[in-house]
Parts: structure tokens; C-alpha cells; sequence
């Protein structure tokens, strides 16, 4: 992991998401993505995050808090990977996002609200949103290092 990522995590108060990296920075070395195809792939560690629905009243609560932590999470993993952010999809250039989460145990959020928060977090501040956006995720399974592997792709 890029040491840049390290020292931002550090001065912005990171705490958990800081000791985190630095618990699995011997991990990252061994573990493989799964096929990228022609696309862009990485990983994410740290227990993934679903989707939070907020309010003008709930966007200082504790989940809302840990939800936008995540965002800068994954955004600082896709940059630190060569990913321009935010991502642009338009008509006739669509994106198409491929999440796998791993998860602790069996108490865990939706893997479809894992895949919304992490294409939140990709096109998050993008002119065109994320309509022409498709992808899928696969089932949730279980590991004891929880990542989310990700595979971001152009369809034409």
C-alpha cells in the first residue's frame, strides 16, 4: 500500500480504517483478484459497508459517519490503483462495476447495498450519476481477512 494512503489515513483521523491497513498490509501481497477481463480490478479491505439511506437530520449519526468513511476508503483504494475519480457514464459508454464481498460472519448488510455503496463511492461528485452504470454482485461468502474485490470495466 502506498505509503501516501497511510500518512492521509493517519492525518485525517482514520482510526480504525489506519489499523486496519496497517493489520493487512502482509495479506494484500498474497491475495489475487478474480478475473478482470479487460477491466480495472482491486481490492478493499475492511468490513464492507451497505448502502445508508439518509436524511437532512441522519447525516451526522455513527452509521452515517462509517458509511462516508467507507466512501473515502474505497476512493483512496481506487485512486492508489490508477482509477480517475469520479467515474463518467454516458450513453453508448457504460460502466459495468463487479463486487464479491467477504465477510466476517453471517451478521453482514445486503451484498446489492455493498455494490450501491461502492458505485456511490465511485461516481460520488460525477455530472452524469451513475445511470448508465450495470454490473451485478456475487453471493456473499466468508473469510476472515472481510474485503470487497471490485472489477470496473467499459462495456463498448
Amino acid at each position: 500500500m502506498h505509503r501516501w494512503i497511510l500518512r492521509l489515513l493517519r492525518l485525517h483521523g482514520g482510526g480504525w480504517m489506519y489499523r486496519l491497513v496497517l493489520q493487512v498490509r502482509e495479506v494484500m501481497k498474497l491475495t489475487t483478484l478474480p478475473e478482470a477481463g479487460d477491466g480495472k480490478g482491486f481490492i478493499v479491505y475492511g468490513d464492507p459497508v451497505g448502502y445508508t439511506r439518509m436524511t437532512r437530520a441522519s447525516k451526522w449519526t455513527a452509521r452515517a459517519k462509517k458509511y462516508h468513511a467507507y466512501m473515502k476508503m474505497i476512493q483512496m483504494t481506487a485512486r492508489a490503483e490508477g482509477l480517475k475519480l469520479p467515474l463518467e457514464a454516458t450513453e453508448g459508454h457504460e460502466i459495468e462495476i463487479i463486487t464479491k464481498a467477504d465477510f466476517t460472519n453471517r451478521r453482514h448488510p445486503d451484498p446489492g447495498n455493498v455494490h450501491k455503496a461502492i458505485e456511490d463511492a465511485l461516481f460520488h461528485g460525477s455530472k452524469s450519476g451513475d445511470k448508465y452504470v450495470g454490473g451485478s454482485y456475487h453471493y456473499p461468502s466468508y473469510n476472515p481477512e472481510p474485503c470487497v474485490f471490485i472489477t470496473v470495466r467499459r462495456c463498448r
